[in-house]
């Protein structure tokens, strides 16, 4: 009897570990294209969600990489990264919500700081390569 509740217990105390651990729904590679008065956005950032926390990266096509933060609630997202423009730094600031099926966003609003100007965004989620999923799925577990 009394290692069957002592199987419960660790069994029900252990049973949610994996799922604490893995990665929101946000979290990914997102292809990311927009416009901001008359200039056109185009970047990738890959994401990831630890809870409500966002952290990763953006890389424009100039291939500058640029560190990313924000935040995540239910399907709304924030994040933001800062770059170099024409000697000022910037602070592009995205905000938007995830589909259904957290694989796109649709009409994201960008704000770039210090200047105050806004613009509009959509982004998609690209699909894991097989090859990165077979890695994940041989990957020892910890």
């Amino acid at each position: 009897m009394k290692s069957t509740v002592l199987s419960a217990l660790f069994i029900l105390t252990f049973a949610g570990v994996p799922a604490l651990a893995a990665d929101g729904p946000a979290s990914g590679v997102w292809k990311v294209t927009g416009s901001v008065a008359g200039n056109a956005v185009e970047t990738t950032c890959t994401v990831k969600q630890d809870d409500k926390k966002l952290s990763g990266s953006c890389k424009g096509k100039d291939g500058v990489e640029s560190a990313l933060t924000g935040e995540a609630a239910d399907k709304n997202v924030k994040w933001e990264f800062k770059r170099d423009f024409n000697g000022t730094e910037i602070t592009l600031i995205f905000t938007g919500a995830l589909d259904d099926k957290s694989s796109n966003i649709s009409g994201g609003k960008i704000n770039v700081q210090p200047f105050g100007v806004d613009g509009d965004f959509s982004a998609k989620k690209e699909e894991a390569k097989k090859e990165e999923v077979k890695k994940e799925e041989t990957k020892p577990k910890q």
